[in-house]
């Protein structure tokens, strides 16, 4: 949901790229829904003595953003974004491969991101007085946290026969947090519905790409990577006009 705040006096559109003859500021808020599509490896030195160990799916997450910014008299606006997301990994059990085929591993863990993104967006004058179609991309950075990384094991693969690990479980073990600061970008398109001279109704659906992540490296040599921490994003706003 966005609540953006724009001038209400309506500009003429001219030729030319931009038209800064007048221009109309705004600032909005908005909250989205993300299907990640990043995943979590294992690395370090469990994995590289024993390997077999699973990559595990990113799942959803929810963001909430504020921009300030302006809108030109030819269907331009450009905006300064800040962005708080969170993202969740799957925490369904996933089995191990080759050796460890029979250990399974259940992963919870979330990664926390503050994104800074310079966006742009063109409205599109299709002749109707209510609805307006739009086009945006945006370049920014995302300063990625592992906000909590926590892992159950149960080893029931043959390569831990005969050690402490034969039908052992590893319950609750917290990987300590990592940060990383990465290029992130986002490109979109949606359709703005006026209610009123004051209120719109907006949906976009977006492709945001924040990068990867890691955690720590543990005291026993182990970490987890997140990579590709690329969502597709439902956003649905409410706008307002000053």
């Amino acid at each position: 949901m966005s609540f953006s705040f724009v001038h209400a006096d309506e500009t003429d559109r001219r030729d030319g790229l931009f038209d800064f003859s007048e221009l109309n500021w705004f600032g909005s808020v908005t909250t989205t829904y993300l299907d990640s599509s990043g995943e979590v490896t294992f690395h370090g030195t469990t994995e590289s003595i024993y390997g077999g160990t699973p990559t595990i799916k990113m799942d959803d997450g929810r963001s909430v953003s504020l921009a300030v910014g302006f809108e030109t008299g030819d269907g331009w606006r450009l905006s300064g974004d800040l962005g708080y997301m969170t993202t969740n990994s799957g925490t369904s059990a996933v089995f191990g491969i080759d050796d460890r085929a029979d250990d399974t591993f259940v992963l919870d863990a979330e990664v926390e991101s503050l994104v800074f993104m310079l966006n742009g967006s063109y409205d599109f004058d299709i002749g109707l007085d209510r609805f307006t179609p739009f086009f945006k991309a945006g370049v920014g950075v995302a300063r990625n946290e592992t906000k909590s990384a926590i892992l159950d094991v149960s080893y029931d693969s043959l390569i831990w026969n005969g050690t402490v690990f034969d039908d052992q479980r590893l319950e609750g073990y917290a990987y300590p947090r990592g940060k990383t600061t990465e290029f992130a970008w986002n490109i979109g398109a949606g359709i703005r519905m006026a209610l009123s001279e004051r209120f719109e109704l907006s949906m976009a659906y977006a492709l945001m790409d924040l990068g990867d992540t890691a955690t720590e490296t543990d005291g026993a040599g182990d970490a987890l990577a997140f990579k590709d921490l690329t969502s597709q994003q439902l956003q649905l706003g409410l706008d307002f006009r000053f």
